[in-house]
């Protein structure tokens, strides 16, 4: 389960490529999350394109909404992005104007250096308010809105062996609205970075949740922390080690009875 899918193209899907190669008689479904409308739609088409999927074995299922723990309103909530228009007109006058924009595209693959301007969205629009200083700038939608819990009941039979969490910031909710006594996945990643930064005890809070409910946390690894389900059996507690019984004293010779005094023998004088 991956919750903030972005447009498909990043390390979960390479790993599900790698996954199909190798293990192909293993079958897997994946669950995918995404909240803009956009990403959403790339991510349909990323996934259908891609070869390594089809066929049986695979199975995907889309979801086009947001998770948190107490974000609903009747089922829904306002998710805030910044207007594609904008980031389409930066992204041909990089493309048009190369003698203005030199480096726009000096990436390992060529890629456009702000392309990452299409994964921003937040519950909150402040968090983009940093790169877009024009509250104009700025839109939402409105969308679906899901408890993990009932999302994992609803599209993954109540079974996860992993899941991924990438949304901006509010990732703690969705790793408390996860219920870990009764569905138990493997391992839960969750990015870590934003709030190491502005709410470092958020990050405290949730890691000691995992800690408390089975779980080891280990991070940060890149962005992200990770938590792992311990399976070990609780250690057997060890009767204490009884002290050694000490030998009893030797017993004293008894008293002579009272009105008979007692007399050593005097020393043998032949």
């Amino acid at each position: 389960v991956q919750i903030g899918s972005n447009d498909g193209d990043d390390a979960v899907r390479e790993a599900l490529i790698y996954a199909r190669r190798h293990y192909s008689s293993i079958p897997i479904k994946v669950v995918l999350v995404e909240p803009t409308q956009r990403n959403f739609e790339r991510l349909k088409k990323v996934y259908s394109s891609t070869a390594a999927f089809q066929g049986s074995g695979f199975e995907a299922e889309f979801v086009h909404g947001a998770v948190c723990d107490d974000c609903c309103v009747n089922d829904r909530v306002k998710i805030y992005h910044p207007k594609w228009s904008i980031i389409e007109e930066w992204y041909q006058n990089a493309i048009n104007f190369p003698e203005k924009h030199p480096k726009a595209f000096a990436t390992p693959d060529g890629s456009w250096r702000q392309k990452w301007l299409y994964e921003l969205n937040s519950l909150d629009p402040e968090n983009l308010k940093k790169n877009f200083k024009n509250s104009e700038d700025i839109t939402f939608d409105e969308i679906a809105c899901f408890k993990a819990a009932s999302l994992l009941d609803a599209f993954a039979g109540g079974r996860a062996d992993y899941v991924m969490v990438d949304v901006e910031g509010f990732d703690d909710s969705v790793v408390y609205s996860l219920d870990l006594g009764r569905h138990r996945p493997r391992l839960i990643a969750f990015e870590s970075k934003v709030m190491q930064s502005v709410r470092p005890e958020a990050l405290y809070d949730v890691v000691e949740f995992c800690s408390m409910r089975g779980y080891k946390a280990v991070g940060p690894v890149k962005a992200n922390h990770v938590c792992v389900r311990d399976d070990r059996a609780p250690a057997t507690p060890v009767a204490p080690v009884k002290p050694p019984v000490q030998p009893a004293a030797p017993a004293r010779p008894e008293p002579p009875a009272p009105g008979k005094p007692y007399y050593p023998a005097p020393p043998d004088t032949k």
